[in-house]
């Protein structure tokens, strides 16, 4: 069960902040190897994507990510909630 539930709050948390991710991925490689800067800030970032991909555009490779972090939050939830038991840190 907590696995299931750590799993499902890494999901959302992770679709939520996705957008930030791939803005700063996109600023992070812009202009890199000498290539011609194609966003001048962050801002200009956000608005190009949605112009050229739409909204989807700040979601692109969310499914791979998606796969990627369940079981690293299933994981984390449920050794938190065990170490707090453990070291007697939960609620009675």
């Amino acid at each position: 069960m907590k696995l299931g539930l750590g799993a499902l709050s890494g999901l959302f948390a992770q679709t939520i902040t996705y957008p930030g991710d791939t803005l700063r991925r996109r600023m992070q490689t812009n202009g890199v190897g000498g290539a011609e800067r194609v966003y001048k800030h962050t801002w200009d970032c956000l608005l190009q994507t949605v112009r050229k991909e739409g909204f989807a555009g700040l979601y692109h490779g969310l499914w791979v990510n998606v796969i990627r972090c369940l079981p690293g939050a299933a994981i984390q939830f449920a050794a938190y909630d065990a170490l707090k038991v453990l070291f007697g840190a939960a609620p009675k």
